[in-house]
């Protein structure tokens, strides 16, 4: 986890691993800032003989294992359980969990296919892209027809950003074109449009002969892209090449190996698929 996290409590020599989220918790306070902040993306499943142990054995607050194990056999209900916990810890003021309550309330309310939404949105945001689409494409299969129109297109055209976040715009154009199709939003045809064109350039066949529409999509693309070499990671690499171009090819080396790897790091958040 990237945030400081003041605990007050026991620290666990072996942590509490989530494996949708791909972090390990050490204490209460962590697994309260968790739940916090990954509302969305919490499940029954979260409940676990793990957490449980988690509780018991690692943090060693008897009392709220105890707690949440007679919860989990009596059928409480996620939001309760997920309530007691923070609550049981002296982490977040009663006004930020009532906040959260709320939040929890308002998604037992919601269909199965909305509470799905806003679990991949959440993914979505955090670059989770496979995560995200396997949420979108279940909610196609499974709630397409009971699903308003509306809904459903934002669902195709979010599929389509996770799709471009990982570069693959035959998809990611398949994608927008679906969505522009099922609600017909400007927004979704001219995310088509340029997902259809880096497709294009990819495979280097670009199309010439395209509609006024199309052409203005290009040149807002080719304006941006301009623009990126203006962005501090552009220019890092610049800096890079005119070092190895006097002579400083070791530092060179090192420096783009580093980058890769970070790149590489990334593209495996971005692909995981771990539940």
């Amino acid at each position: 986890m990237s945030t400081m996290i003041l605990c007050r409590d026991k620290l666990a020599v072996n942590p509490l691993y989530i494996s949708c989220s791909d972090v390990r918790l050490y204490s209460n306070e962590e697994l309260c800032y968790y739940i916090y902040n990954n509302i969305y993306i919490i499940t029954n499943d979260f409940i676990s003989d793990e957490l449980i142990h988690f509780l018991r054995y690692e943090t060693k607050d008897m009392a709220l294992a105890d707690r949440v194990e007679q919860m989990k056999k009596s059928d409480a209900g996620l939001a309760a359980i997920l309530v007691t916990i923070l609550k049981s810890v002296d982490y977040y003021s009663i006004s930020q969990i009532d906040k959260i309550s709320e939040i929890l309330s308002t998604l037992d309310s919601q269909n199965v296919y909305e509470r799905l939404r806003s679990r991949a949105d959440t993914y979505l945001d955090r670059k989770r892209y496979f995560k995200a689409i396997d949420c979108y494409k279940q909610i196609i299969k499974e709630y397409k027809n009971d699903a308003p129109g509306a809904f459903t297109a934002r669902i195709y055209h979010n599929m389509g950003v996770a799709y471009a976040g990982m570069f693959m715009y035959d998809k990611a154009a398949e994608s927008f074109k679906l969505a522009y199709e099922t609600g017909q939003y400007s927004e979704s045809y001219d995310a088509y449009l340029a997902a259809k064109y880096f497709d294009e350039r990819n495979k280097e066949l670009i199309v010439e002969d395209v509609s006024d529409r199309e052409l203005a999509v290009r040149k807002r693309i080719e304006g941006v892209m301009d623009s990126a070499r203006y962005q501090e990671e552009y220019r890092k690499l610049e800096e890079l090449v005119k070092r190895k171009e006097h002579g400083d090819v070791a530092y060179y080396h090192k420096a783009v190996k580093d980058i890769l790897s970070s790149w590489k790091d990334e593209y495996r958040g971005y692909s995981a698929r771990d539940n």
